[in-house]
């Protein structure tokens, strides 16, 4: 495997303030700093967060005023409130102790909203920000471009939930100039479990994951690893973001997003059909 001087690293923060992925795991405010620390020393800038992250927003806003640090180019996600937009926006930012650069409608329900989304489309002329929405699979996009182009999607996209990419959809995002961010890159923790825990969720992916591993096996690397590496590979991706649970844990996939997948490995992963599997349900039910 060849050397990749790109970072494409956006921290994922929804354990700072959640029990989050299969784990439920929440970090302690002092591993988080320990994380962020690591993100700085090696240039990682991007911060994944939202104010339904619980105090996700808090702790990384005490960080910054803490480091006098403000370098760190934060997204946050926002859904329909009574509040107005600025207020909002304005409780970010008082938490974040920054504006954040760029706000993501947390659904794309809120987001096809008219009146939702054109005060955001306001505030963004006002505060100079940039806007966007996350989804969970390529149907959604569908309808959102329909209504609006937004700045920034972001999307599911690993090894085995590639459709976005096999079906050219990340292209066309990219011809239309729209920035793309991936997550869930490791399946909210799934690759890490045993395969029991695996089959119990679906049989289906249970089946596809085992040629998957097969694959990792033989490049010996583990299924997340691998999956970090196709979905880092993929030159329409701008960011990926990444939860981890341990400075440690990011320090390792900082050395994996130095490599880059050869074309036999990248057409391997993309041969596993995985077209009758309904990822979105088994996101949705994971949380």
């Amino acid at each position: 495997m060849k050397k990749n001087s790109s970072n494409k690293i956006s921290i994922g923060s929804a354990n700072f303030g959640l029990n989050y992925t299969v784990d439920k795991i929440k970090l302690k405010k002092d591993e988080v700093f320990k994380i962020l620390d690591l993100a700085k020393k090696n240039n990682i800038y991007s911060i994944d967060t939202a104010q339904s992250y619980g105090k996700s927003e808090k702790t990384i806003g005490e960080y910054i005023k803490l480091n006098f640090y403000k370098k760190f180019e934060i997204t946050t996600k926002i859904k329909i409130k009574k509040s107005k937009i600025d207020k909002i926006l304005n409780d970010s930012q008082k938490k974040l102790s920054v504006m954040p650069r760029n706000v993501l409608v947390h659904n794309s329900e809120d987001y096809l909203n008219d009146k939702f989304r054109e005060d955001l489309i306001e505030f963004q002329k006002r505060k100079k920000i940039m806007i966007g929405v996350s989804v969970y699979d390529d149907g959604e996009i569908l309808k959102v471009l329909k209504k609006h182009t937004p700045d920034i999607i972001q999307l599911p996209l690993n090894a085995i939930n590639n459709q976005s990419h096999s079906s050219g959809l990340l292209r066309l995002l990219k011809e239309q100039k729209i920035i793309i961010q991936a997550r869930s890159v490791f399946f909210q923790g799934l690759f890490f479990k045993k395969e029991s825990i695996i089959k119990r969720k679906s049989v289906l992916l249970y089946k596809s994951l085992i040629k998957l591993k097969q694959i990792a096996n033989n490049n010996n690397l583990t299924l997340p690893e691998l999956s970090l590496i196709f979905v880092n590979s993929i030159s329409e991706i701008n960011k990926i973001v990444i939860g981890v649970n341990s400075a440690n844990e990011l320090k390792n996939n900082i050395n994996i997003v130095k490599k880059i997948a050869s074309k036999k490995l990248i057409n391997e992963i993309m041969d596993i059909n995985c077209k009758k599997i309904n990822f979105t349900k088994i996101i949705q039910n994971l949380n």
